[in-house]
């Protein structure tokens, strides 16, 4: 079975709402380990960055990445899901490459998951 390409062309540009996210929420903190899995349930875990630059959207094994680095900082607009490939191309520290940045993964994963609120049921 082969993995659906589409293209991020044709995105209203609209805000994602994260506030409707179902993370428990703990005297007022949420709960690392519910905000984990919400990220997972709006990625459906496909990778971001496949997604916007690939139109590849593949089911991925990966990593859950703290845009800010601060890996104290649950909050869910700080998260997104990489496949393994796209994370080391994100956390990877070389001085002669040039990874993703913060900004562009964050925009990346707005565009995944404007697209799969148009395309799946929530």
């Amino acid at each position: 079975m082969g993995a659906t390409t589409v293209s991020p062309a044709d995105f209203s540009g609209r805000k994602i709402n994260f506030a409707n996210s179902r993370a428990l929420i703990v005297n007022g903190n949420a709960s690392p380990v519910k905000v984990r899995e919400q990220v997972l349930y709006m990625c459906r875990r496909r990778c971001c960055v496949c997604f916007a630059l690939h139109g590849d959207m593949g089911v991925k094994m990966g990593h859950i990445v703290h845009l800010d680095r601060d890996h104290r900082n649950c909050n869910i607009e700080n998260l997104a899901f990489l496949c393994q490939i796209c994370h080391g191309s994100y956390d990877g520290k070389s001085n002669q490459i040039v990874g993703y940045t913060p900004d562009e993964i964050r925009l990346y994963r707005d565009l995944l998951f404007q697209w799969l609120c148009q395309e799946l049921p929530y």
